[in-house]
């Protein structure tokens, strides 16, 4: 039977969210892309793409019922839950799925001759300025959070244990100390100030990003960007304020607060989870680049004839143009953005959370 509490729950459905969001990537794709893969838009209904996307469903559904009894077997016999063991072991599979159907549309493409119908010209806009206002205005609640994280640390640190927990299993009980010290005791302010720093730098990148317009009616085009814009950005504002939350929480463990151990683990998965629920929600609703909006009196996105950009996407997700200076570019894959792996800043920002794992590996064993 398996153990009923926040951890197992949390598991369940972080599962859940992986299989939904891979469920809806053919869903929430404007009407030019395939599996990552630029199509005539007028093809997209054809009976050639939903053979194909027919058998994605099939595929998915064999991937997600195999990983649910998996995960059940696991969480009955352990207290281990499957992604807390390793989380590629769960994503490979379902990138497997959707890296075969991308092969079959690019196959497809090839014996049709799609690529070429198309011309070499695309339309795009750059975030507006004004959107840049709202930055400062919807950083405030990640930093607040981060604030009242430095106010708690300086007012509990004279109280804190000699030994502080660095770690702890799944059931929420360190099994890491580290002896005292402003490195090692503030390490969750540290970890919350690098995290904030790097999702606040991503958002405003993402307001400079290009963004691609339909031809046929850019107005109509430019207001779903807009709308697309204003949602992810909040988006990547709340996913800041739940990170900090949950570490914050964490931190108050850390500090020697009498926090019941299944809770340590627990509210933070539940706070991510939640976090994800909403933002699915929100994102399969809008679409990639708003093209899911719904704009009065102006037709459904089509794109028709636009660049055929496929040498530069790898598997149709990986985006590699040194010829473009954009640092973000949006995704083929699901909703939001993507690194252009061409640019050198793109690898100094992937660097980031590596170098963040480092800092705190460091401080945990020299403190």
């Amino acid at each position: 039977m398996l153990p009923l509490n926040g951890v197992t729950l949390g598991v369940l459905l972080l599962l859940g969210l992986l299989a939904y969001a891979t469920w809806a990537i053919p869903v929430v794709s404007p009407a030019s892309l395939a599996f990552g893969v630029r199509v005539p838009a007028r093809e997209k209904a054809g009976p050639a793409l939903l053979e194909i996307l027919r058998g994605y469903r099939v595929d998915w559904l064999a991937v997600t019922v195999g990983l649910a009894a998996i995960a059940a077997l696991l969480l009955a016999v352990s207290a281990t839950p499957l992604v807390l063991i390793s989380l590629e072991l769960v994503v490979a599979p379902y990138f497997l799925v959707y890296y075969l159907a991308y092969r079959r549309v690019r196959e497809l493409k090839r014996v049709r001759g799609w690529a070429a119908s198309s011309r070499d010209v695309a339309v795009v806009a750059v975030g507006e300025p004004e959107a840049e206002d709202g930055l400062m205005l919807g950083a405030v609640v990640p930093l607040g959070v981060l604030l009242a994280e430095v106010v708690a640390g300086l007012f509990l640190y004279a109280g804190a244990p000699a030994l502080l927990p660095t770690h702890f299993d799944s059931s929420g009980i360190p099994n890491s100390y580290a002896p005292k010290s402003i490195g090692v005791f503030f390490l969750p302010v540290e970890l919350s100030a690098g995290v904030t720093a790097l999702l606040l730098g991503l958002t405003y990148l993402s307001l400079r990003a290009p963004l691609r317009l339909d031809p046929a009616s850019p107005e109509a085009s430019a207001l779903r960007s807009r709308v697309f814009l204003r949602r992810m950005r909040w988006g990547l504002f709340g996913l800041c304020t739940v990170v900090n939350l949950s570490i914050f929480f964490a931190g108050l463990a850390t500090w020697g607060l009498a926090i019941p151990a299944g809770l340590v683990v627990t509210v933070p998965l539940l706070l991510l989870v939640g976090y994800a629920v909403v933002f699915a929600t929100v994102a399969i609703r809008t679409g990639q680049m708003g093209s899911r909006v719904a704009v009065a009196g102006a037709p459904a996105p089509s794109f028709p004839n636009v660049r055929d950009d496929d040498r530069y996407w790898r598997a149709g997700a990986i985006y590699y143009n040194p010829g473009d200076s954009a640092i973000l570019v949006p995704k083929r894959a699901g909703v939001g953005w993507t690194l252009n792996f061409g640019r050198p800043a793109a690898w100094l920002i992937l660097l980031v959370p590596i170098l963040l794992a480092i800092f705190v590996s460091f401080v945990v064993r020299h403190g």
